[in-house]
């Protein structure tokens, strides 16, 4: 028994020849399982974004009645670093008003407008006054307008600003309150001057305030 159980194993397990494959249906491989069971890999999250500096969402807007040109857009990059592009639409906008030359406008003097605007609920910036070349601060002299011998306007460290529907009184106590620079006050003209030089501070053309006279007794 036990060698025709062997002899039946190895007939089994040897290979067929071709007449014998005849009619005999090949293997198939096994069929995939129903969609409603296949296995669902989820895909791969996408990867975080980078972490925005204090400051890359915060647009300054700065407009110039002179050139009617308005710029809104943030001065640093998301890693904190200046951003080029939007630098130089800010130094084109604060050219000098008489020759159209123009500077590098210190990112220190748009931090300090971004915080002035950023009190005020956003409130456009309205540049009065921003680079004023040697040539130009000399011929305002001449005429004897206000313009200091060694002005920081003509290093672009400085801006005579004014804020669309905030009363000038308010936006004066507040940049001084800031002690960043020097800041003037010119109430006649309606603007103020601030800048990132030395701290001080001064005003010109106030107003005198109106003297209330006794109301006299008659006798």
């Amino acid at each position: 028994m036990r060698s025709r159980a062997a002899a039946v194993l190895a007939c089994a397990l040897s290979p067929l020849s071709a007449s014998a494959m005849e009619g005999v249906a090949p293997l198939l491989p096994p069929a995939p399982p129903p969609a409603a069971f296949r296995a669902v890999v989820p895909e791969r999250p996408p990867a975080a974004a980078p972490a925005a500096s204090a400051g890359w969402d915060k647009v300054l807007s700065l407009y110039s009645r002179h050139w009617n040109e308005l710029v809104e857009a943030p001065f640093l990059t998301a890693e904190g670093a200046p951003a080029e592009e939007n630098l130089r639409k800010f130094r084109h906008l604060m050219r000098d008003k008489r020759t159209g030359g123009e500077i590098d406008v210190p990112v220190d003097l748009l931090n300090l407008l971004q915080e002035i605007q950023e009190h005020f609920h956003g409130a456009q910036i309205e540049i009065v006054c921003g680079y004023r070349s040697p040539k130009t601060n000399a011929a305002l002299r001449r005429r004897n307008l206000t313009a200091a011998r060694n002005s920081l306007h003509m290093k672009d460290w400085a801006a005579d600003i004014r804020l669309h529907g905030i009363p000038i009184d308010a936006v004066h106590q507040f940049a001084l309150s800031l002690r960043a620079g020097g800041v003037g006050f010119y109430p006649r003209q309606g603007f103020i001057h601030v800048d990132i030089g030395e701290v001080r501070r001064w005003v010109v053309g106030r107003r005198a305030a109106p003297v209330k006279r006794r109301r006299q007794r008659r006798r």
